[in-house]
């Protein structure tokens, strides 16, 4: 038995608040199944003794606030949300925020229960909508952040920077010029033109949206900067392939010209996108700079480094993704097969694809062979002539890349109706000639649709802007930003 199991016994009848806050301190210090075990322990002794929790709300929220904090089971939040709601505590601030920011932010992110949790709570405090922000614009529904930031606002409750700041990352998730442009509006009238963080989220998006000259603007009117911001402007450069620019930053960093150096996301940055671009000569004048500096000998950065790239890793099936594609892309199977077992045995779940498209400041999302869409007739029989035009200047549907149990007819059918192909068409449709496309995508695009928004810039005329997973593509006049290296 542990210490905590021991408290509670010997003072059964007569707890006070001591012993409480002593109790709080094992339920933290020790494993989370050790809280998990007192919780059940308690349960079974409900009818021999007053429940170690009912009393807390006449002595302290404190803990309770540290058994909430201790949790990392979806299971014991569950409890726990029923205890709140039999002895009335969901309009408490200072319980309701740390167990929707536990059940969002943690590693148990379950954004629909959370959604649940916040509908009961009377009278949201900004600080929740800000929690539930945060978690959408790290989720797969980005599109519900902003959509609370109107809930928010027509509930009579002002944002604030942090607000903005989460919705702008929503934005960022599906490329949302238009959103951008309404923040940058409600930072100038809310005076929030100080805030450094705020304004280099909105850098970032005016970057991703192929504006980079309103992002040198927003960096060039900061009152501050700070390695952030210097780091946001290198990651901007860097998509606009003004790899000279990024070098005169970084040396500027390095001799302390603008009042800051590089740090671990700086090195980071750079040598990610040194690898996204394949800037091999690039990289080795980073790399020279880094040795003649001496920056290669900071264990501490090097090692902040490898943990964020670490962390990248272990938190995102995308690079899986990518080595699958590149197995399927050379016909070797059985190491697709592998990888896909691999995967499976350490829970390692791939996201489904989707595209999106602004239109007049609605997003518009699409899946594969997506019939959600109210104009999916008028989507799928624009897109059929958009193949039709393409094939008659050339276009072949890339099928190596799909699985072989299907024939060549079966491939090209899965490949005519991926979703940034159905975002296209529905671009094309819905804007007039001429109208640049800006389309996110929330994983990397495949060859052969890249090979399709090439040739469609070129025989309609459009430039095509896609951010995926890993790089910035502008197709224009039938060729690509990336020079197809991605």
């Amino acid at each position: 038995m542990t210490p905590a199991f021991h408290l509670f016994n010997s003072n059964r009848s007569y707890l006070n608040l001591r012993h409480y806050l002593r109790l709080s301190h094992y339920t933290t210090t020790t494993p989370p199944s050790t809280a998990k075990q007192l919780q059940e322990h308690h349960r079974h002794q409900h009818n021999r003794t007053k429940p170690l929790l009912s009393s807390l709300e006449s002595k302290s929220h404190q803990p309770l606030i540290s058994l909430i904090k201790s949790c990392t089971q979806k299971s014991s939040l569950l409890q726990i949300h029923g205890y709140l709601i039999r002895n009335s505590l969901l309009h408490y601030p200072t319980i309701s925020l740390p167990f929707l920011s536990r059940m969002a932010l943690s590693p148990i992110h379950d954004i629909a229960y959370s959604r649940q949790f916040f509908s009961q709570i009377p009278n949201p405090s900004v600080f929740l909508y800000n929690t539930l922000i945060r978690a959408y614009s790290m989720s797969n529904s980005p599109i519900e952040g902003f959509l609370m930031c109107q809930e928010m606002r027509e509930k009579g409750l002002r944002a604030d920077p942090v607000s903005l700041s989460f919705v702008i990352k929503c934005y960022i998730r599906v490329c949302s010029l238009i959103g951008g442009e309404q923040v940058h509006a409600r930072i100038l009238s809310d005076g929030h033109q100080s805030d450094s963080l705020l304004l280099t989220n909105l850098m970032d998006l005016y970057s991703l949206c192929d504006k980079g000259s309103e992002a040198c603007k927003v960096f060039d009117e900061m009152p501050q900067r700070d390695t952030i911001a210097w780091n946001v402007l290198i990651s901007c450069y860097m998509r606009n392939r003004r790899t000279r620019d990024v070098l005169v930053i970084f040396d500027g960093m390095l001799s302390g010209e603008f009042g800051c150096e590089p740090d671990d996301v700086t090195c980071l940055r750079l040598l990610q996108a040194c690898s996204n671009l394949g800037a091999l000569e690039f990289g080795e004048k980073v790399h020279g700079h880094i040795v003649e500096r001496g920056i290669h000998r900071n264990v501490i950065l090097g090692e902040r480094v490898v943990e964020h790239l670490i962390e990248l890793k272990a938190q995102e099936a995308g690079d899986y993704v990518l080595l699958f594609n590149l197995y399927s892309s050379v016909g070797n199977w059985e190491k697709v097969t592998e990888l896909r077992k691999f995967m499976k045995e350490k829970g390692i779940q791939t996201t489904p694809a989707s595209s999106s498209i602004e239109l007049k400041g609605k997003v518009h999302e699409f899946v594969v062979d997506d019939v959600s869409h109210p104009r999916k007739d008028e989507i799928y029989e624009m897109l059929d002539e958009i193949c039709k035009q393409l094939k008659i200047a050339g276009y072949v549907a890339e099928i190596t890349s799909e699985l072989p149990n299907l024939d060549a007819e079966e491939k090209k059918y899965v490949l005519s109706y991926h979703s940034e192909k159905l975002a296209i068409a529905f671009g094309v449709l819905a804007t007039p000639p001429g109208t640049t496309i800006r389309i996110a995508k929330n994983l990397r695009i495949c060859v052969d649709c890249h090979n399709f928004a090439k040739l469609l810039s070129g025989v309609y005329n459009r430039q095509v802007i896609i951010t995926d997973h890993t790089r910035f593509h502008h197709f224009r006049g039938g060729h690509c930003s990336c020079n197809d290296y991605w």
